[in-house]
């Protein structure tokens, strides 16, 4: 007997935003930086803010955003 297809369901999608994020949103719609800074203004390291910024910008993230 064939086995059925599971249907993935993405866990991120069903997660709230942190307060980190729901800032990096903010500053981005806002336009008032790059992503890079953004990140920063949003609480995460100077070391790490481009590597958050790019993560941040993936379209899973924007589509959580969109739903709000």
């Amino acid at each position: 007997m064939p086995r059925r297809k599971t249907e993935v369901i993405n866990p991120i999608l069903d997660k709230p935003l942190t307060f980190r994020q729901k800032k990096f949103a903010e500053e981005i719609v806002l336009g008032r930086c790059s992503n890079t800074e953004a990140a920063r203004r949003a609480g995460y390291a100077k070391s790490s803010a481009a590597v958050r910024a790019c993560e941040l910008m993936s379209i899973v993230t924007f589509m959580i955003c969109a739903k709000i």
